[in-house]
Order: C-alpha cells, then sequence, then structure tokens
C-alpha cells in the first residue's frame, strides 16, 4: 500500500493505494472489496480495478497506521497490508490587520481591526 503523499497538512487530502497480487504459482487478478481502516476505525472501502483499489480523504492532525484489508472471493484469500505511518501536520495560519485610516500622522489614533481574508 503507498500513499500519494507523506507528510500531508491539516486539510489536505491523501490518496491511498492497495495493489492485491496473486502470489505464484496462481495467475489472475483478485476482484472484490478493500476496506482502509486506521487503528480499528474504518475510513472507507473501495472495488478493486484491475487489483487495485483507492480511497481518497483527509485525516485529522497527527500519525496513523494506514491497514487496507482486502476481503477476499471465490478464489482468492484474504489479506492485509499496512502503511505504517502516515503523518499530517497542522496546517499554517496568518492573521491580518486593518487599519482606519490606512495612514496616520504621529500621535493620531488608529483603529485596528481583523481584515477580510484574501484569496
Amino acid at each position: 500500500m503507498v500513499s500519494s503523499a507523506n507528510p500531508t497538512v491539516f486539510g489536505q487530502a491523501v490518496t491511498f493505494t492497495a495493489t492485491v497480487q496473486a502470489v505464484p504459482p496462481a495467475t489472475g487478478t483478485p476482484s472484490g472489496l478493500v476496506r482502509f481502516f486506521s487503528g480499528t476505525t474504518q475510513l472507507g472501502s473501495t472495488t478493486l480495478f484491475g487489483g487495485e483499489g483507492t480511497l481518497t480523504l483527509s485525516l485529522p492532525v497527527g500519525s496513523a497506521s494506514v491497514t487496507a484489508e482486502y476481503v477476499g472471493n471465490a478464489s482468492f484469500a484474504a489479506s492485509s497490508g499496512m502503511l505504517p505511518a502516515q503523518t499530517v501536520d497542522k496546517d499554517a495560519a496568518t492573521v491580518e490587520l486593518g487599519s482606519s485610516p490606512p495612514t496616520s500622522v504621529y500621535g493620531q489614533p488608529v483603529h485596528l481591526s481583523p481584515s477580510t481574508p484574501r484569496g
């Protein structure tokens, strides 16, 4: 299993990709369902397409082990794989101030207020 980015920041989406393959001497491409977990919490599930299943989501701040569990089917046994540490850092924040009046002279009172974020 792999992730599209590690580390990420809070609010940034990350895509986990689980690849399920036949173990030789078996042949063929496994099909069915893969479930993704962080600890005991299920993050989501997806159907395999060409032996791969992906899940895209945003995680909370911290570090988590993410596990992909293939549930198996009539031809292939269940199995799992783990990404030991997916790290999500805090996102940066900025504070902008506006002043009224926008320019002043020495001794003139100035009112400061949060400005509307630009974006």
